[in-house]
Protein backbone atom coordinates (compact mmCIF):
# COMPACT_ATOMS: atom_id res chain seq x y z
CA UNK A 1 0.00 0.00 0.00
CA UNK A 2 3.30 2.32 0.43
CA UNK A 3 4.01 2.43 -2.65
CA UNK A 4 1.01 2.78 -4.62
CA UNK A 5 -0.05 5.85 -2.27
CA UNK A 6 3.49 7.29 -3.13
CA UNK A 7 2.40 7.37 -6.90
CA UNK A 8 -0.62 9.15 -6.41
CA UNK A 9 1.16 11.64 -4.19
CA UNK A 10 1.03 10.32 -0.80
CA UNK A 11 3.47 10.08 2.17
CA UNK A 12 2.40 7.27 4.06
CA UNK A 13 3.40 4.54 6.88
CA UNK A 14 1.00 1.44 6.22
CA UNK A 15 1.38 -0.99 9.25
CA UNK A 16 -1.29 -3.95 9.27
CA UNK A 17 -2.61 -4.76 12.51
CA UNK A 18 -4.06 -8.45 12.46
CA UNK A 19 -3.09 -11.24 10.66
CA UNK A 20 -4.41 -12.54 7.48
CA UNK A 21 -4.14 -11.97 3.71
CA UNK A 22 -4.74 -8.46 3.16
CA UNK A 23 -7.96 -7.61 0.16
CA UNK A 24 -7.18 -3.86 -0.36
CA UNK A 25 -9.05 -1.95 -2.85
CA UNK A 26 -8.11 1.40 -4.28
CA UNK A 27 -9.72 3.49 -7.45
CA UNK A 28 -8.38 6.98 -8.61
CA UNK A 29 -10.05 9.93 -10.13
CA UNK A 30 -7.78 12.24 -11.58
CA UNK A 31 -7.46 15.71 -13.16
CA UNK A 32 -5.47 18.42 -13.07
CA UNK A 33 -6.82 19.75 -9.74
CA UNK A 34 -8.05 16.66 -8.06
CA UNK A 35 -7.43 13.19 -6.51
CA UNK A 36 -9.99 11.56 -5.73
CA UNK A 37 -9.51 7.70 -4.27
CA UNK A 38 -11.60 5.81 -3.18
CA UNK A 39 -9.72 2.98 -0.63
CA UNK A 40 -11.57 -0.35 1.57
CA UNK A 41 -9.57 -2.78 3.41
CA UNK A 42 -10.26 -5.65 5.03
CA UNK A 43 -7.66 -5.80 7.78
CA UNK A 44 -6.85 -3.07 10.29
CA UNK A 45 -3.72 -0.56 9.74
CA UNK A 46 -2.12 1.96 11.23
CA UNK A 47 -1.42 4.87 9.28
CA UNK A 48 1.08 7.62 9.59
CA UNK A 49 1.95 10.71 7.18
CA UNK A 50 0.87 13.47 4.83
CA UNK A 51 -1.33 14.00 2.40
CA UNK A 52 -0.65 15.68 -1.25
CA UNK A 53 1.60 18.68 -1.27
CA UNK A 54 -0.22 21.70 -2.66
CA UNK A 55 -3.74 19.77 -1.79
CA UNK A 56 -6.51 20.83 0.65
CA UNK A 57 -7.36 17.08 1.55
CA UNK A 58 -10.38 15.77 3.30
CA UNK A 59 -11.47 12.45 3.86
CA UNK A 60 -15.24 10.45 3.97
CA UNK A 61 -15.03 6.93 5.59
CA UNK A 62 -18.13 5.02 5.02
CA UNK A 63 -20.73 5.27 8.20
CA UNK A 64 -20.23 1.23 8.71
CA UNK A 65 -16.56 1.68 9.77
CA UNK A 66 -18.21 2.44 13.01
CA UNK A 67 -15.61 4.55 15.38
CA UNK A 68 -11.71 4.54 15.20
CA UNK A 69 -8.93 6.52 15.84
CA UNK A 70 -8.01 9.64 14.04
CA UNK A 71 -5.19 12.30 15.19
CA UNK A 72 -5.79 11.31 18.79
CA UNK A 73 -9.68 11.29 18.82
CA UNK A 74 -12.32 8.97 18.60
CA UNK A 75 -14.26 9.47 15.30
CA UNK A 76 -16.85 7.82 13.45
CA UNK A 77 -17.95 6.97 9.67
CA UNK A 78 -19.61 9.28 8.87
CA UNK A 79 -17.49 12.15 10.17
CA UNK A 80 -15.76 14.25 7.85
CA UNK A 81 -11.72 14.04 8.19
CA UNK A 82 -9.25 16.58 7.88
CA UNK A 83 -5.88 15.60 6.73
CA UNK A 84 -4.53 19.31 6.49
CA UNK A 85 -2.94 19.34 9.88
CA UNK A 86 0.42 21.04 10.39
CA UNK A 87 1.73 17.69 12.02
CA UNK A 88 0.75 15.42 9.49
CA UNK A 89 -2.12 12.68 10.51
CA UNK A 90 -2.31 9.71 12.15
CA UNK A 91 -5.25 7.14 12.06
CA UNK A 92 -5.91 3.20 13.51
CA UNK A 93 -8.45 1.76 11.58
CA UNK A 94 -10.33 -1.49 12.45
CA UNK A 95 -10.85 -4.69 9.64
CA UNK A 96 -13.39 -3.70 6.60
CA UNK A 97 -12.43 0.12 6.87
CA UNK A 98 -13.16 2.23 3.24
CA UNK A 99 -14.33 5.82 1.99
CA UNK A 100 -12.81 8.57 0.08
CA UNK A 101 -10.44 10.66 0.40
CA UNK A 102 -10.89 14.32 -1.66
CA UNK A 103 -7.14 16.37 -2.61
CA UNK A 104 -7.90 19.77 -4.33
CA UNK A 105 -5.46 22.47 -4.84
CA UNK A 106 -5.53 25.75 -3.50
CA UNK A 107 -6.09 27.15 -6.83
CA UNK A 108 -9.39 25.51 -7.73
CA UNK A 109 -10.86 25.56 -4.43
CA UNK A 110 -10.05 29.49 -4.06
CA UNK A 111 -12.02 29.46 -8.09
CA UNK A 112 -15.02 27.48 -6.97
CA UNK A 113 -15.08 30.03 -4.08
CA UNK A 114 -15.33 32.65 -5.90
CA UNK A 115 -18.02 30.56 -8.65
CA UNK A 116 -19.87 29.53 -5.56
CA UNK A 117 -19.96 33.27 -3.73
CA UNK A 118 -18.20 31.22 -0.79
CA UNK A 119 -15.63 32.88 1.30
CA UNK A 120 -12.91 30.88 0.88
CA UNK A 121 -11.05 32.37 4.16
CA UNK A 122 -13.18 29.86 5.76
CA UNK A 123 -10.60 26.89 4.58
CA UNK A 124 -8.39 28.69 7.34
CA UNK A 125 -10.33 27.19 9.88
CA UNK A 126 -9.16 23.34 8.66
CA UNK A 127 -6.21 24.46 10.70
CA UNK A 128 -7.31 23.54 14.31
CA UNK A 129 -9.71 20.60 13.75
CA UNK A 130 -8.82 17.11 13.00
CA UNK A 131 -12.81 15.76 11.93
CA UNK A 132 -16.31 17.24 11.53
CA UNK A 133 -19.53 15.34 12.97
CA UNK A 134 -21.80 18.05 13.17
CA UNK A 135 -23.45 17.85 9.97
CA UNK A 136 -24.78 13.92 8.68
CA UNK A 137 -27.23 14.97 6.68
CA UNK A 138 -24.84 16.81 4.00
CA UNK A 139 -22.05 14.55 3.91
CA UNK A 140 -24.68 11.68 3.33
CA UNK A 141 -25.20 13.74 0.30
CA UNK A 142 -21.72 14.32 -0.59
CA UNK A 143 -20.74 10.64 -0.17
CA UNK A 144 -23.75 9.86 -2.58
CA UNK A 145 -22.54 12.29 -5.02
CA UNK A 146 -18.76 10.66 -4.84
CA UNK A 147 -20.60 7.11 -5.42
CA UNK A 148 -22.37 7.63 -8.17
CA UNK A 149 -19.69 9.70 -9.89
CA UNK A 150 -16.98 7.32 -9.02
CA UNK A 151 -19.07 4.53 -10.30
CA UNK A 152 -19.68 6.17 -13.60
CA UNK A 153 -15.98 6.90 -13.98
CA UNK A 154 -14.87 3.54 -13.66
CA UNK A 155 -15.92 2.78 -16.99
CA UNK A 156 -13.62 5.98 -18.38
CA UNK A 157 -10.47 5.03 -16.39
CA UNK A 158 -10.89 7.58 -13.94
CA UNK A 159 -10.35 10.98 -15.58
CA UNK A 160 -12.48 13.64 -15.25
CA UNK A 161 -12.26 15.51 -18.59
CA UNK A 162 -14.01 18.42 -20.15
CA UNK A 163 -17.16 20.21 -18.89
CA UNK A 164 -17.88 17.03 -17.17
CA UNK A 165 -15.77 16.68 -14.98
CA UNK A 166 -15.83 20.49 -14.23
CA UNK A 167 -19.21 20.23 -13.27
CA UNK A 168 -18.49 17.20 -10.96
CA UNK A 169 -15.73 19.09 -9.11
CA UNK A 170 -17.68 22.32 -8.63
CA UNK A 171 -20.29 20.34 -7.12
CA UNK A 172 -17.99 18.70 -4.82
CA UNK A 173 -16.40 21.87 -3.58
CA UNK A 174 -19.50 23.11 -2.53
CA UNK A 175 -20.75 20.50 -0.69
CA UNK A 176 -17.32 20.69 1.19
CA UNK A 177 -17.82 24.50 1.76
CA UNK A 178 -21.22 24.03 3.27
CA UNK A 179 -19.61 21.21 5.73
CA UNK A 180 -16.46 23.30 6.89
CA UNK A 181 -18.58 26.66 6.90
CA UNK A 182 -21.25 25.69 8.41
CA UNK A 183 -19.22 24.33 11.85
CA UNK A 184 -16.61 27.43 11.36
CA UNK A 185 -19.79 29.36 11.91
CA UNK A 186 -21.35 27.71 14.79
CA UNK A 187 -18.22 27.49 16.55
CA UNK A 188 -17.75 31.10 16.38
CA UNK A 189 -18.42 33.08 19.21
CA UNK A 190 -20.82 35.85 19.44
CA UNK A 191 -24.10 37.06 17.44
CA UNK A 192 -23.58 38.38 13.77
CA UNK A 193 -26.78 41.13 13.81
CA UNK A 194 -25.57 42.63 10.10
CA UNK A 195 -25.87 39.41 8.67
CA UNK A 196 -28.91 38.04 10.26
CA UNK A 197 -30.35 41.32 9.20
CA UNK A 198 -29.08 40.59 5.44
CA UNK A 199 -30.33 37.48 5.57
CA UNK A 200 -34.24 38.51 6.88
CA UNK A 201 -34.19 41.01 3.66
CA UNK A 202 -33.08 38.42 1.37
CA UNK A 203 -35.99 36.02 2.61
CA UNK A 204 -38.24 38.89 2.01
CA UNK A 205 -37.39 39.34 -1.89
CA UNK A 206 -37.13 35.47 -2.46
CA UNK A 207 -40.47 35.19 -1.09
CA UNK A 208 -41.64 38.07 -3.67
CA UNK A 209 -42.61 35.60 -6.85
CA UNK A 210 -42.12 38.58 -9.01
CA UNK A 211 -38.52 38.75 -8.33
CA UNK A 212 -37.38 35.03 -9.34
CA UNK A 213 -35.39 33.95 -10.55
CA UNK A 214 -32.72 35.81 -8.91
CA UNK A 215 -29.04 35.03 -8.98
CA UNK A 216 -26.78 35.45 -5.56
CA UNK A 217 -25.00 38.75 -7.37
CA UNK A 218 -28.34 40.32 -7.74
CA UNK A 219 -29.86 39.53 -4.34
CA UNK A 220 -26.40 40.85 -2.51
CA UNK A 221 -26.53 43.95 -4.35
CA UNK A 222 -30.87 44.60 -3.41
CA UNK A 223 -29.53 43.19 -0.02
CA UNK A 224 -26.33 46.00 0.01
CA UNK A 225 -23.96 43.37 1.75
CA UNK A 226 -20.61 41.59 0.17
CA UNK A 227 -21.25 38.12 -1.09
CA UNK A 228 -19.17 36.83 1.91
CA UNK A 229 -21.52 38.55 4.29
CA UNK A 230 -24.61 36.66 2.99
CA UNK A 231 -22.74 33.65 2.54
CA UNK A 232 -21.50 33.89 6.20
CA UNK A 233 -25.26 34.47 7.08
CA UNK A 234 -27.08 32.34 5.53
CA UNK A 235 -24.59 29.33 6.38
CA UNK A 236 -25.17 30.56 10.13
CA UNK A 237 -29.23 30.44 9.79
CA UNK A 238 -30.17 27.37 7.38
CA UNK A 239 -26.67 25.54 6.94
CA UNK A 240 -26.88 26.07 3.01
CA UNK A 241 -24.90 28.84 0.82
CA UNK A 242 -27.85 31.17 -0.54
CA UNK A 243 -27.59 29.82 -3.86
CA UNK A 244 -28.57 26.56 -3.09
CA UNK A 245 -31.35 27.83 -1.16
CA UNK A 246 -32.22 29.85 -4.48
CA UNK A 247 -32.23 26.38 -6.25
CA UNK A 248 -33.95 24.91 -3.76
CA UNK A 249 -36.72 27.09 -3.83
CA UNK A 250 -36.84 27.49 -7.47
CA UNK A 251 -37.31 23.66 -7.82
CA UNK A 252 -40.06 23.77 -5.20
CA UNK A 253 -41.79 25.89 -7.70
CA UNK A 254 -41.91 28.52 -5.46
Amino acid sequence: MGEYSARVGWDLDFRQLDAGKLRAQAGVMVSSDLIGIRVGFNRGFHQIGQSPSGFWTFGLPDPRCGDFSWCGARVEGGDVLNFNLESGFEGVSKAGFSGYTLSFTDRFLRHAARLLGCDPDVLRYTSGSSAWSGRRASTAELRGRLGTTYRALRSIRGHLAGSRGDAWRIEIAAGLFELIAGEAYEAEPGRYPLRQAAVRRAIELIRDDQRLPMGVAELCAEVGVSSPTLYRGFMETFGIGPKRYLQNRMLEGV
